[in-house]
């Protein structure tokens, strides 16, 4: 990989402009996160999480809120994995997170970028198109980089036919937040049982290494007040400008308020769609494109359809946007389906640009970011089954479907 970004760097422009770009957004976030540790950010609720369960006391406790930190929302065995980052001032944790996730975010595109091409102008001009919508998740030090990191390797080593090494990338992101848990089960309908194996194994492993560092009585009600706490945590019948951004919002605004389990229903219906559409892919076309489909129309899926969208979530759809305008633009697909997602690009970074004014949370509430996935998803229906479709790393394909 070294050899040949150094060689894109000599060559290309592009490649240039995008990690100066790049280096330039990680250490202004870093900075910014050292000197301001609690303004806008979610890394002090981690933080305390860590020496909460360092010290075996209550890590969801709702007085933090007194302090200006909010409520820690993941499970146990994340506050034991921050449990490291405590040997530093809250100040300096912090902003050294923002810089492991950037950085750990820069290496998932490059390595994206060079699997999907050959040309350094590509690869350059994907890095700068992916840095709108990872702003957001930077500043405020959620985990989603994390996650689009996680889900990239899963994607690159599942086309690559490394089955078991993928289902273990994978379980990172459901270790983050659970709800990628459904991207998980789309690339095990690809991979079989390899990867399902892969995916297990890494669940037990990163959810149970919270109880080396804990006594299990400790762990286990930590894991019960967790659960309760997520039974609690429903905002479907919040003001609008509070709630989620996604398909339920787009029902709130449309005048239709369903029953909550009409909503779920729904969900579950895309899902299971979309599962038709992964397994359709894989028998009719090749396994690589399946694989591809799962990724991106996954993350689509889980902005709409996921059970906490926020608007910093849409970070994971940072490289699928890209990957999206660059292929539709060099691949000279059908105008319609330019036109769905280069419409998408336009409502997501508008969302992105939109944060920078006091009136964003009512900019958002008009449900520009879940239009925007919903038009992306199209779109790459017809970009990834299309014949026009000439990816490098799929016109060289060498994976077969006895992979499995």
């Amino acid at each position: 990989m070294l050899p040949d970004l150094v060689a894109s760097i000599r060559t290309s422009f592009w490649v240039k402009a995008g990690l100066i770009l790049w280096i330039l957004l990680i250490s202004v976030v870093a900075v910014r996160a050292t000197l301001l540790p609690r303004k806008n950010s979610v890394y002090p609720a981690y933080h305390a999480a860590a020496q909460h369960y360092l010290n075996n006391e209550d890590i969801y406790n709702r007085h933090n809120s007194i302090l200006g930190i909010d409520l820690f929302r993941y499970g146990p065995s994340f506050a034991a994995f921050m449990i490291p980052m405590t040997v530093l001032p809250e100040a300096w944790a912090g902003g050294l997170w923002r810089m492991v996730q950037g950085l750990g975010l820069l290496w998932i595109m490059i390595l994206l970028a060079n699997r999907f091409w050959a040309n350094p102008n590509q690869r350059g001009i994907f890095f700068i198109l992916c840095v709108p919508l990872s702003i957001g998740s930077l500043n405020n030090g959620q985990v989603n980089p994390m996650i689009v990191l996680s889900l990239g390797l899963g994607l690159i080593w599942s086309m690559e036919g490394r089955w078991w090494i993928a289902g273990m990338a994978i379980s990172l992101a459901v270790f983050l937040k659970v709800f990628p848990l459904a991207v998980a089960l789309l690339f095990v309908l690809v991979g079989g049982w390899r990867l399902a194996w892969g995916l297990v194994v890494g669940i037990i492993f990163t959810e149970g290494f919270a109880f080396f560092v804990a006594p299990s009585d400790y762990v286990i009600g930590q894991w019960i007040q967790w659960f309760e706490l997520l039974g609690r945590d429903n905002r479907s019948m919040w003001p609008i400008e509070a709630g989620y951004r996604d398909g339920w919002l787009l029902l709130k605004l449309s005048g239709l308020t369903p029953p909550y389990w009409v909503y779920q229903s729904i969900q579950a219906g895309s899902g299971l769609a979309l599962a038709v559409l992964v397994l359709g892919v894989y028998r009719a076309l090749c396994p690589q494109r399946a694989c591809l489909v799962a990724w991106s129309l996954g993350n689509c899926w889980m902005m709409v359809f996921g059970p906490t969208t926020e608007s910093s979530t849409y970070t994971l759809l940072a490289p699928v946007l890209a990957f999206a305008l660059l292929e539709s633009a060099y691949s000279r697909q059908l105008r319609i389906v330019v036109l769905f997602i280069w419409s998408a690009g336009c409502l997501l970074f508008l969302g992105v640009f939109s944060s920078a004014f006091p009136i964003a949370g009512r900019l958002h509430s008009l449900g520009m970011q879940p239009i925007g996935a919903i038009l992306l998803g199209i779109g790459l229906i017809g970009l990834l089954l299309s014949p026009r479709f000439k990816l490098d790393s799929l016109s060289n394909s060498h994976l077969k479907a006895e992979n499995r």
